[in-house]
């Protein structure tokens, strides 16, 4: 370092996915190891962050939240070796249950921002304070989280009760002003696991929602860095005197910005800046890091490969499009909804990468049948309400050669699909005047469907229509059904 000169760097992540193992997206974790470690030798100036969605993801995470939850959470292990300075906040580390994210939080030597995740009671942030304040040589840098409101909205029914999330621009602007006026640090950077605006295809009302990073810098005085997520892009560019950066996903890169700064009289004037995005394929995984997990890796692929059970019928889906059509798979998962929840029910395709399920099954087979974490819900709709539902689903689909989805126009996932009542839906028809069902506009029916689909709709079904959620989520529906196939 030149005399007078303060040299940082600054490491970043996002969107890890819980990439634990080789298996998983190159185990991106074991290789930010290695170059974290590099830079650590040349500098003793290194701000380590993440930016969320570190602790879901992956069949590994799985398996350690659903049947080895008296484990240490392995990931946090990791972090905690690779000392990890701060993590942001994103909806997914709520997908295993809050329990599961607060064990995590606890076992974490590095604190979890989120200025806007709040107390439903108190109105103060949940997970204390939104902001932290990291020292080199005198000179301060602040790093706040920012969680995205509209992607909260699609997360967990647990949640709901304990917290309350303030509007995302509201709270940055006025935790900004205060950090700057109680802690006057002489640099920003702000973790807000949400995108940017501009990247937005289409016309999705809820990705237009969840993605305000400009607008938070527009509201906002005084960001330097803003570290963005969730859009799984690789981003890095100026936006008038803020840089936006991210590193797509499961590690496929990094985000490495190295500054030099010049002391003076009072302040810190950054006199030099270069950031990077850093490709983790050219790096080799670091073996120290990957012994300190060797005995959870070696107890998951065990699980991994162990049988669960057979299916005599071929319920495989080779594409997510599958799911529109008359399949086996989607009739077994309307069948196990309707023996916990209700007569009525609607069905969704649980993921774009869903695989169904065809003969010997093991967990491997189990976990990539479904995914995703669905817990089954009873609801009390009228018929007005359900209706609305249907049109809104059935407003993305198109017909040719078969039945098709307009990505640009919805998340394929938030399409429904209703059994129990006569129904007929006109692709012909125009928007919002597809659907015709028998059921009484003002009648109320009990619906059984998946807290997700409870949550993607939202503005339709209230709080109060919420009767039950069901302890088991379909991925273990699915195991049971297999063990009862095996007697």
């Amino acid at each position: 370092m030149n005399q007078g000169l303060i040299d940082i760097h600054i490491i970043a992540t996002n969107d890890i996915h819980g990439a634990l193992f080789p298996t998983e997206q190159e185990a991106g974790i074991m290789r930010a190891a290695s170059y974290v470690k590099m830079v650590r030798r040349v500098s003793d100036h290194l701000l380590l962050i993440d930016n969320g969605n570190a602790l879901s993801g992956s069949i590994s995470t799985y398996f350690f939240a659903h049947t080895q939850n008296h484990f240490r959470n392995p990931m946090i292990t990791l972090m905690n070796k690779m000392n990890y300075d701060a993590s942001g906040i994103s909806p997914n580390e709520f997908r295993y249950g809050l329990s599961y994210f607060n064990k995590a939080q606890a076992m974490a030597d590095f604190p979890f921002l989120s200025a806007n995740i709040l107390h439903s009671r108190t109105k103060e942030p949940y997970f204390n304070s939104p902001y932290i304040i990291k020292t080199f040589n005198g000179m301060k840098i602040g790093i706040i989280g920012i969680t995205s409101k509209g992607l909260m909205s699609k997360e967990t029914v647990e949640t709901d009760s304990e917290f309350a999330i303030e509007d995302t621009v509201r709270a940055a602007k006025r935790w900004i002003r205060h950090m700057h006026d109680k802690e006057n640090p002489d640099f920003v950077i702000a973790l807000y696991h949400g995108g940017l605006n501009e990247l937005v295809q289409g016309s999705d009302y809820k990705e237009l929602t969840s993605n305000e990073a400009e607008a938070i810098i527009q509201a906002s005085e005084g960001i330097d860095v803003m570290i963005t997520g969730h859009q799984k892009k690789t981003i890095n560019k100026m936006i008038d005197d803020t840089l936006f950066i991210q590193a797509g996903s499961n590690l496929s890169h990094l985000c490495h910005i190295q500054l030099q700064f010049r002391e003076r009289t009072n302040t810190f004037e950054l006199v030099n800046s270069e950031a990077n995005l850093i490709d983790m394929t050219a790096y080799p995984e670091d073996k120290q890091l990957k012994d300190e997990v060797y005995y959870e890796e070696k107890v998951f692929r065990q699980w991994l490969d162990s049988e669960v059970g057979a299916v005599d019928e071929d319920l495989a889906l080779n594409h997510y499009e599958d799911f529109l059509s008359h399949h086996p798979f989607k009739t077994l998962l309307h069948d196990l909804l309707k023996s916990c929840t209700a007569e009525i029910t609607c069905c969704h395709i649980p993921h774009l990468k869903a695989r169904g399920l065809q003969g010997r099954v093991t967990q491997h087979d189990l976990y990539q049948s479904y995914v995703s974490i669905d817990h089954p819900v009873q609801l009390l709709l009228t018929g007005e309400q359900i209706h609305k539902i249907m049109e809104r689903s059935s407003a993305a689909l198109y017909e040719d050669n078969g039945i098709h989805v307009r990505q640009e126009m919805m998340d394929p996932t938030v399409i429904t699909d209703w059994r129990g009542f006569d129904y007929t839906i006109m692709l012909d028809r125009p928007i919002g005047h597809r659907v015709k069902t028998q059921l009484e506009k003002e009648d109320k029916y009990i619906v059984g469907t998946t807290d997700y689909i409870y949550r993607q709709y939202s503005d339709i079904i209230a709080r109060d229509q919420l009767i039950n959620v069901n302890e088991k989520h379909m991925i273990e529906l699915l195991s049971s059904y297999l063990v009862e196939m095996a007697e």
